[in-house]
């Protein structure tokens, strides 16, 4: 990556950046409560009813990362696999129809254990062995209306962390009896580091804010939090992540949301 692509990414970076602080200080003008002390907030989380783990108060640090995130890469690698694939490059994702599926276990944590088991062979799956088993995802992608089930691996990018979102993912699609029927996979190559490790805000902080931003519904329920990279922009054919804390919500009618606050800055992202 050249000085000048690095410079405009950069700048197109900060830019980003500056709008969502203008943003959040603006909505908190107009929307701010008496809520003067991390305590105090999560007391008004209990008074509401909304049912949660305490969080952490522990400050990790993160990175911006920039990757091309395309099918240029899953088409030149096409090859190295058995089955046929298909690719929406407007998605940037491909899709695998398993020609010869086999049954992987009686439930979803033995057909988890072999599909991982297979993620380590690249003869089976391109690149498998940058992407771990996604516990979360895969809990909210079941409780969505579909046949059979469904599991979701994430790529890891910089610190060992995750991409939670529709980029580098795959997400395999199995049959009520187990079996794979087929997988859609995303990939992000080229990945760099944009900058030196900066410290974010802390788990607590990130589930005040949403409280904050009402995002969190009466009678609700935290089911999970997780710090991984998300997308923020996209700067020419650069695609920017950030760090993010991805939580996910239930309401009264159980229906799950996943909501994304910025971790460095503590923005909500949409």
């Amino acid at each position: 990556m050249d000085f000048k692509k690095i410079l405009v990414i950069f700048l197109g970076v900060f830019i980003v950046i500056d709008i969502f602080l203008a943003v959040q200080v603006v909505f908190f003008n107009e929307t701010a409560r008496d809520l003067t002390t991390p305590d105090t907030v999560l007391t008004e989380l209990h008074n509401d009813n909304i049912s949660f783990t305490p969080p952490s108060t522990k400050h990790q640090t993160g990175v911006y990362i920039s990757g091309d995130f395309n099918t240029k890469y899953l088409k030149n690698e096409v090859k190295s696999i058995p089955d046929k694939a298909k690719f929406d490059d407007a998605e940037g994702t491909m899709t695998v129809k398993v020609s010869n599926p086999e049954v992987l276990g009686e439930n979803l944590t033995q057909a988890q254990k072999q599909i991982s088991k297979l993620l380590k062979s690249t003869k089976k799956v391109i690149a498998g062995k940058q992407y771990v088993y996604d516990a979360n995802m895969t809990k909210v992608a079941n409780t969505m209306p579909h046949s059979g089930h469904i599991l979701i691996y994430s790529q890891v990018l910089a610190g060992n962390r995750e991409i939670m979102g529709v980029e580098g993912r795959i997400q395999f699609k199995l049959t009520s009896t187990y079996e794979v029927d087929e997988y859609t996979q995303s990939y992000i190559v080229n990945a760099q580091v944009l900058r030196d490790a900066a410290e974010v805000i802390s788990e607590q902080n990130a589930l005040i804010g949403l409280y904050q931003y009402n995002e969190l519904p009466n009678n609700g329920k935290v089911l999970w939090t997780k710090l991984a990279y998300t997308q923020l922009t996209t700067v020419e054919k650069d695609t920017i992540f950030v760090p993010t804390w991805v939580v996910a919500v239930e309401n009264s009618a159980n229906t799950v949301s996943v909501l994304r606050v910025n971790a460095f800055d503590g923005s909500l992202m949409k």
